[in-house]
């Protein structure tokens, strides 16, 4: 067998780096020419609103989400679990706990009313035609 073949693992690493990098390459690229198309295309005025609207939103999200994945808290974040997960002893996952419920008392129901009717308080539609 080849020292140098990936094992099923590592190929699913490399195949998942990979496809981010292209991704995120992609939507930078979409979204600078959208940029540029904006910028130095003429928008008829009934469309000016909603190419500001989707400048807006390719500026505020497509362009800075993969920065910010690559190179800000997500990269810090991972470089930190790796970090602990190299000081951690492996241990085996915890086995999850079963709990019953415990029985309650069945709350007793409110007391109906067993008064006779007032005879001096006339029934509300009573006399109405």
């Amino acid at each position: 067998m080849d020292k140098t073949a990936l094992t099923a693992d590592e190929a699913e690493s490399l195949f998942n780096r990979r496809f981010l990098a292209y991704f995120a390459l992609f939507l930078t690229i979409a979204g600078m020419t959208y940029v540029a198309c904006v910028t130095f295309m003429p928008i008829p005025k009934d469309n000016g609103r909603y190419a500001d609207l989707v400048l807006g939103f390719i500026m505020g999200t497509v362009l800075t989400t993969p920065i910010a994945f690559f190179f800000a808290s997500s990269k810090s974040s991972q470089a930190k679990d790796q970090a602990l997960s190299a000081l951690l002893p492996s241990a085996p996952p915890p086995t999850p706990t079963v709990t019953t419920p415990t029985p309650t008392a069945p709350v007793p129901a409110a007391p109906t009313p067993t008064a006779a009717p007032d005879p001096n308080v006339a029934p509300i539609n009573e006399g109405q035609p």
